[in-house]
């Protein structure tokens, strides 16, 4: 099944309709598995190109499968339209993973290296499509990529506790951060509630 819709979000699950009419709460693993976004993209123009259907508590878009999210981080590094494809393996993770962020693109760029043997001088129009997989995957478990639950959502969610909507503030996707013309409907974003730490409890045990 895929996502059609992101209706639920907070720091710990998302809740989706998918494509059989059905609602479903993903939750535990990591962001990258719960928006099915090895990249670990925000939302903006290009994911949206690229089939995301929504966004998470903190931007980050949200695809209907792994496969679309994974071909989105394809085109994003790899793309006749790329803005990284004449760059080079560190000026490319300088920008994909900039310090500003909180990142370290010098270990990303090591660990890519010590894995897959790519230099950091090397330009990634020049890579093999061995070496690009190499990178992809090597960036997959660097971005964190742990599979979670997920569970049947109650048909009463609408009537739970929301807080505040989303807003565009950091939500555009660094690497492509433009105007974006398209509007969609913006999940709620919600507190925890009483009830929702009891669930998670039981499931726990």
């Amino acid at each position: 099944m895929k996502i059609v819709r992101v209706l639920l979000v907070d720091s710990e699950m998302i809740v989706c309709e998918m494509d059989d009419g059905s609602v479903v709460k993903r939750h535990e693993g990591t962001v990258a598995w719960r928006c099915n976004n090895p990249g670990n993209l925000k939302e903006g123009t290009f994911t949206k190109k690229n089939g995301s259907v929504g966004r998470d508590y903190i931007g980050h878009a949200v695809f209907p499968d792994v496969a679309t999210g994974m071909y989105a981080h394809q085109q994003l590094l790899f793309g006749d339209q790329s803005r990284y494809r004449n760059m080079t393996l560190i000026d490319a993770l300088k920008r994909y993973a900039p310090e500003s962020d909180g990142n370290n693109p010098w270990e990303y760029q090591r660990y890519i290296t010590e894995k897959t043997g790519i230099v950091e001088s090397r330009l990634l129009r020049t890579f093999t499509a061995e070496e690009r997989e190499g990178m992809l995957a090597c960036m997959r478990l660097f971005e964190g990529y742990r599979e979670g639950m997920i569970s049947n959502y109650p048909e009463d969610f609408q009537q739970q506790e929301v807080t505040e909507e989303l807003t565009d503030e950091n939500t555009e996707d660094l690497q492509y951060a433009e105007d974006d013309e398209i509007e969609q409907p913006k999940p709620k974003i919600r507190k925890r509630t009483r009830r929702d730490r009891s669930q998670s409890e039981q499931e726990a045990d």
